[in-house]
């Protein structure tokens, strides 16, 4: 039971650790989001920390969440051919949550000087467009990586 308890912190400090280091990145892009949906930047500081925020809320929520589904959702379907597959909607279900929660800790978070508090809808915005071009930078990474490899 210890050793269980052990591995859960040291997952818990490492994801932490891990999230900083993207948060330094990830507050970047937040800013360049931020400029187009709610058209201000918000200064580094409340960037990196809504960023962070956020990464570290999405990861605990989905450790919860996945402990608590586990595999319960899994369903057998009959495809058209009579094949039997088994459907698992969970990685769906844990993808959508940060989604959200990063939206939630936004709203929070990131303060317009003149007008307050962005909205939960163009924390959604912003979140969503984060998401968009976060995808499409580890894409870029990953294309550019495999460039390299074959040369």
């Amino acid at each position: 039971m210890t050793h269980a308890i052990g591995q859960l912190i040291a997952y818990l400090i490492g994801y932490t650790a891990v999230a900083a280091a993207i948060s330094l990145i990830a507050a970047l892009i937040l800013q360049l989001v931020c400029k187009i949906a709610v058209e201000f930047k918000p200064p580094y500081g409340m960037a990196y920390k809504a960023a962070f925020l956020g990464l570290v809320a999405s990861i605990l929520v989905n450790f919860a969440v996945g402990l608590v589904i586990g595999t319960s959702w899994q369903t057998t379907v009959v495809a058209a051919s009579g094949q039997e597959i088994t459907v698992d909607p969970t990685p769906f279900v844990l993808a959508i949550i940060p989604f959200f929660v990063s939206a939630a800790i936004y709203v929070r978070l990131i303060k317009h000087p003149e007008t307050g508090a962005i909205g939960f809808s163009k924390a959604c915005l912003v979140s969503l467009m984060q998401l968009i071009l976060g995808i499409l930078l580890i894409v870029g990474f990953a294309i550019v990586a495999d460039l390299i490899a074959r040369v």
